[in-house]
């Protein structure tokens, strides 16, 4: 006989049989909350955004929609993508979900400045799951660009040309002249004669008093 809760009780080999029977409950129930969290383990891992465009503290020149991916597809039922910056919410239409990718159209154009996106979104094991991150659009028009120059082929140059200068030294020989005149126009004495020329005035002149001489004794001889 064991004493037992509900009073004494006969045992089989010292071995109660309600208890054995307990024992065999909690060893079944202990198998199968084991295989329960084994097979729920998986099943109750939530959705997580794996990443987006633009990504987190980015900095973009433009932009025209936002684009969340996620680790398993998301469900449409409460679905919420919103995007604001300094003029205010900047999101057009609703979120639309594709399978794992959430994509939330923006209006046009987006002005420059810090966007901050809110999202929530359920995942596939009906458990809501949210975010938030950030970027920024560059403002374009304060980004100097420094001016290109393309660069100069140095031309060559042609070495440097003087005028003709006129011939400085005069002609050796004056032009001739007239007889018993200048070049200037002027009247002047003759010319004197060269060595030829005065050999030929003493020819002439000894040959006229020869002639002379010849009369006169002519003359003499017929008086």
């Amino acid at each position: 006989m064991a004493l037992t809760p509900w009073g004494w009780r006969p045992t089989v080999g010292g071995v109660d049989r309600t208890g054995r029977r307990g024992l065999l409950a909690l060893s079944a129930l202990a198998v199968l909350l084991a295989a329960g969290l084994a097979t729920a383990g998986p099943a109750s891992a939530h959705d997580e955004l794996v990443s987006s465009t633009p990504a987190d503290a980015a900095t973009v020149d433009a932009v025209g929609e936002v684009v969340l991916r996620f680790s398993e597809p998301v469900l449409t039922l409460g679905l919420v993508v919103a995007v604001t910056g300094p003029g205010g919410a900047i999101g057009q239409g609703r979120p639309v979900a594709g399978g794992q990718t959430v994509t939330q159209a923006l209006r046009s154009p987006v002005e420059p400045g810090r966007y901050t996106t809110v999202w929530r979104a359920v995942s596939s094991d009906s458990h809501p799951v949210s975010g938030t991150f950030a970027f920024t659009v560059a403002d374009r028009a304060a980004v100097t660009i420094a001016p290109t120059t393309a660069p100069t082929t140095a031309q060559p140059t042609a070495p440097p040309t003087s005028p003709p200068t006129a011939p400085t030294t005069a002609p050796t020989t004056a032009p001739p002249t007239s007889a018993g005149g200048t070049t200037d126009g002027t009247v002047g004495a003759a010319p004197a004669p060269t060595g030829g020329g005065r050999g030929l005035a003493i020819a002439g002149g000894a040959l006229v008093l020869l002639l002379a001489a010849a009369t006169l004794a002519t003359r003499r001889a017929r008086r």
